[in-house]
């Protein structure tokens, strides 16, 4: 699981990349035009949000499988039954999750926890 610190590292470590990408993708600084300029820098503005997103996704899902789903009904641990990646359009672009599901034995239920 990732502490502030780890999360921090790794999405400095992103961000560093797509600002390397963006450097090597602009045209010779006689030949850029402000269009250009516009375009290299949404482009990795988009890359760099959809990384942060798909980073804080992936810490929230370690953190969700470190507790124990409890049943709305009963109030009993839930069985974990399995997990399916999805893929998600946010308002960041499109990212991965991955959904774990739950069983409740008792009161016969299975449950995608929302998120």
């Amino acid at each position: 699981m990732f502490d502030q610190k780890d999360l921090k590292a790794d999405l400095m470590a992103q961000v560093e990349a797509s600002i390397e990408q963006l450097l090597a993708a602009q045209p010779p600084s006689d030949k850029i035009t402000l269009n250009d300029m516009e375009r290299l820098v949404s482009k990795a503005g988009s890359e760099i949000e959809a990384q942060v997103m798909q980073s804080l996704v992936e810490r929230n899902e370690a953190a969700e499988r470190s507790e124990r789903a409890v049943c709305a009904e009963c109030q009993q641990p839930m069985r974990h039954k399995g997990s399916q990646r999805r893929k998600v359009v946010t308002k960041s672009g499109e990212i991965e999750v991955n959904r774990p599901y739950y069983y409740c034995e008792q009161c016969q239920v299975g449950v995608f926890p929302p998120g």
